[in-house]
């Protein structure tokens, strides 16, 4: 399965374009629609590729959708909060002070 957004449907005679995420793009008729809703341009789909054609295309539900693209934001932004690396290191030349005392 490749990823891909519809950038042209004609809903006259059934037949689209989808621009794949490997830069590629692939036609699709009607009959390879796979999703109860009618196909429409900007949609993200999955589609299955037989040459250039797309022999079966799905719309991918808009959550999904909205979950990637957030995962993807949090992985760019990630490294200036340090999500997902662990405890941060120390700063160099200072040593962490126990507390034996609270009142010092």
């Amino acid at each position: 399965m490749r990823r891909g957004k519809i950038i042209f449907y004609n809903e006259s005679d059934g037949r689209g374009l989808i621009a794949a995420a490997d830069g590629q793009q692939y036609s699709f008729e009607i009959s390879a629609w796979r999703s109860g809703f009618a196909p429409r341009v900007n949609q993200v789909v999955d589609l299955e590729t037989q040459g250039s054609r797309a022999g079966a295309v799905a719309l991918v539900p808009a959550m999904t959708v909205l979950r990637e693209s957030l995962l993807r934001f949090c992985g760019r932004i990630g490294g200036g909060f340090g999500f997902g690396r662990g405890p941060p290191p120390e700063m160099p030349g200072t040593t962490p002070k126990p507390i034996d005392n609270p009142e010092e």
